[in-house]
């Protein structure tokens, strides 16, 4: 019986041969289907990754509502204006839900990063 060749039998999952000694290994690792998960990660684990996500993308959304339109809205004013602003801004911000979900989501991806580290 003629060989596979090597790209076809690594896709199915089933043996490879080595190219060197035309010996078939039969260790490939079977394919994941499209949407299937081998992470084996407990729903605990899987609630902090999806928390570490969602607080990025609350952070991240925050970052770039800033950028985009209300940096630009400052640099439309006086500069004298523009501080005062600015001032405003940084007092506001400091406040028990910002801090949460910025400070919360550094130290939940740091987590999240160490704990897969160890599974």
């Amino acid at each position: 019986m003629a060989a596979k060749p090597l790209s076809q039998t690594a896709l199915s999952g089933c043996s490879a041969v080595h190219p060197v000694t035309s010996q078939t290994t039969h260790d490939a690792p079977p394919l994941v289907a499209f949407g299937e998960t081998d992470m084996n990660k407990t729903p605990l684990e899987m609630g902090l990754v999806f928390a570490a996500a969602i607080g990025s993308g609350l952070v991240g959304g925050t970052f770039y509502a800033f950028s985009s339109f209300v940096m630009a809205a400052l640099g439309r004013i006086p500069p004298a204006q523009g501080v005062a602003a600015m001032k405003g801004i940084n007092v506001t911000v400091m406040n028990p839900s910002f801090m949460t979900v910025f400070m919360g989501t550094g130290g939940l991806c740091l987590l999240v990063g160490v704990e897969s580290l160890f599974t």
